[in-house]
């Protein structure tokens, strides 16, 4: 059998040794550094694992809430406006016929037929290119 073509990246002293053998000397001190497949971990890299872990949750976490918040916002405004400005109006409405009766959440009806309007007005050709100007200008906006 001839020489093989094959040559170890290890040193001398590393090949000479088994890898599970501590015998050559103490562990490396490396944070990185892996002694038979072990990570040694130091205090600042669990701190910096936790910390990023808690980061990317909460973010992930906010990237998800935030749109659902923002909906409640707005349709909460749209109910409280419509329904300060219709209660007025129905209440007298009813009244002149002879009833004394209120009538709650005006707002809620009046709330769903304005998101409805605008949810047709975006889906027609003029709508698209309003929500395409307003898009193109947030775009525009150094940051």
């Amino acid at each position: 059998m001839g020489r093989s073509n094959f040559r170890s990246t290890a040193s001398p002293d590393r090949a000479a040794r088994p890898r599970n053998s501590t015998a050559g000397g103490p562990l490396p001190s490396s944070k990185n550094s892996s002694v038979t497949g072990v990570v040694v971990m130091t205090r600042n890299s669990i701190r910096h694992s936790l910390v990023m872990h808690i980061r990317g949750s909460l973010v992930s976490g906010l990237l998800l809430l935030l749109p659902v918040a923002l909906t409640y916002v707005i349709i909460r405004f749209v109910f409280d406006l419509a329904d300060g400005v219709l209660r007025p109006w129905i209440e007298w409405i009813v009244r002149q016929f002879g009833i004394d009766l209120t009538l709650p959440g005006p707002g809620i009806v009046a709330a769903v037929i304005i998101i409805y309007l605008v949810g047709a007005l975006v889906s027609l050709r003029l709508g698209r290119m309003a929500v395409n100007w307003a898009r193109a200008s947030l775009l525009r906006v150094p940051f």
